[in-house]
């Protein structure tokens, strides 16, 4: 997916969050007419599995890396519009090689716990926002050379970090639905040296089916 695809996608999502928000403020429970019952409803669990596309710095330079992963979902409502989820990620492997013949595998999972806020802008869709946290844990491996000359070195880090996003929700019937997110969280990596740490802002835009008990 390329930049622009996800810059128009983001923006979509966040300026159908920003007026859905100012109808509620204003009084509204749907923006574009859609009734209360399209909403999660108080006490339903629901859960959830999608698949997208992770993007952060490059292990070996500093340009931008993507890769494909998965995460899996569940959460309970608390009400109308507020609900507690939580979701275990995986972001998949990483390969990379440089010309100097420096080659460097990769991976990260985390489990992520966030409140929802969720808000009706038409029958059976709604947008929402999420804030959260990231428990993330980071392995990684860089060798050079081959047979008995390879050198390698191994490395895993982990850590706690904000996680935040964006989404969408459409429903096809009681149960079944479709939804799609963007959400960020920020690594700080603690540096060779042990003189100063590295931030990575890790992006994942993903897609994926959901299941409700309303």
């Amino acid at each position: 997916m390329g930049l622009t695809m996800k810059k128009i996608i983001l923006s979509t999502v966040v300026a159908a969050a920003m007026l859905s928000m100012g109808s509620a403020f204003a009084g509204g429970g749907s923006l574009f007419g859609g009734s209360e019952e399209s909403s999660m409803a108080e006490g339903a669990l629901y859960g959830g599995a999608s698949v997208g596309q992770a993007t952060y710095r490059c292990m070996l330079s500093e340009k931008d890396c993507d890769n494909t992963g998965w995460k899996i979902f569940g959460g309970y409502k608390l009400n109308q519009n507020m609900a507690l989820e939580g979701g275990y990620y995986n972001l998949g492997e990483s390969e990379e090689e440089d010309d100097y013949g420096m080659r460097a595998v990769g991976k990260t999972t985390g489990i992520g716990v966030a409140g929802v806020y969720s808000q009706p802008v038409a029958d059976n869709f709604e947008v929402f926002g999420k804030l959260g946290a990231m428990f993330w844990t980071a392995e990684g491996e860089a060798s050079i050379g081959t047979g008995d000359t390879k050198t390698s070195a191994t490395d895993e880090e982990d850590g706690t970090s904000v996680l935040f996003g964006l989404g969408a929700n459409y429903k096809f019937d009681e149960n079944w639905g479709i939804r799609g997110e963007w959400e960020r969280y920020t690594a700080e990596y603690e540096s060779i040296d042990k003189e100063a740490d590295s931030e990575e802002d890790i992006d994942i835009l993903s897609a994926g089916v959901t299941f409700s008990t309303y």
